[in-house]
């Protein structure tokens, strides 16, 4: 009896300690996803932040500000910082493009009160919260941000109005998600997760199979690139992971990339 009431209280110690590390765990994403780099200017008017681990961007058209993606912080202070870039405030945000449906991109979008938000038709019960498999539902409960929905929601290419007599050109690179889409503004092309660049071996990847809805589906779209992306004219890829490409090479990473997926 003694020796089972030892080896009782070793697993209820060795269970507070497992529970303790998980919430020593989480408490740590969850001040970790609050961080940010100081915003930086990338070309034109599109500027960067690095919140986290997960990387967004903002652009003026006019009196108006485009955000694409909403970063991890759901306070929204990497999201002000950035748009102080622009001298711009949460109030002036009218379009949010958001490249996928996944949490780590959907930080701030609910503090954007007068944003038309803009995400594939597919992903909506991703945005939403209503259509969300297991492991992302998992992420929502440890890491919990407001509720969004897609107001405009994008079925194949389209020539997307932000006003202004401007476009923003949206083209559905499915796999990552069912509905994640590539975004282009003053020639730079926003490919959230599913073309991340690793700063490591200086290379573009695609988003670890971990994390796609369908890693096969990812790689036939990727190694349609150069078709899909022909009479499209951009000189940075930025992502959602890694930042952006420098205009000298990101032709060259492209075309390496592309070949891999094939």
């Amino acid at each position: 009896m003694c020796a089972m009431a030892r080896g009782g209280r070793r697993f209820a110690k060795l269970l507070l300690f497992l529970v303790l590390v998980a919430v020593l765990g989480i408490l740590g994403m969850n001040l970790y996803r609050l961080s940010f780099e100081k915003p930086e200017p990338i070309v034109g008017t599109v500027v960067h932040v690095r919140n986290g681990f997960v990387d967004f961007y903002a652009a003026k058209n006019g009196a108006r500000v485009l955000l694409f993606d909403a970063g991890t912080d759901p306070l929204g202070r990497a999201l002000d910082a950035l748009l102080l870039q622009d001298s711009a405030r949460r109030d002036d945000v009218t379009d949010l493009f958001l490249t996928h449906g996944h949490g780590d991109h959907l930080g701030a979008a609910a503090l954007l009160l007068n944003a038309k938000v803009h995400a594939g038709a597919k992903d909506a019960g991703l945005v939403d919260g209503s259509d969300l498999p297991l492991k992302m539902r998992v992420m929502g409960w440890l890491q919990p941000s407001g509720k969004v929905h897609v107001s405009d929601p994008l079925d194949g290419v389209a020539d997307v109005n932000v006003g202004a007599g401007q476009t923003v050109k949206a083209i559905p690179i499915p796999g990552h998600t069912p509905g994640s889409y590539f975004y282009l503004w003053e020639k730079v092309l926003f490919t959230g997760d599913s073309i991340n660049y690793d700063g490591k071996t200086g290379q573009l990847v695609p988003a670890p199979d971990l994390f796609n809805s369908d890693t096969a589906e990812l790689r036939r779209s990727l190694a349609a690139l150069a078709t899909t992306l022909k009479n499209v004219k951009f000189e940075r890829l930025c992502t959602g992971h890694g930042g952006c490409t420098n205009p000298a090479n990101t032709r060259q990473l492209l075309d390496d990339l592309i070949k891999k997926m094939q």
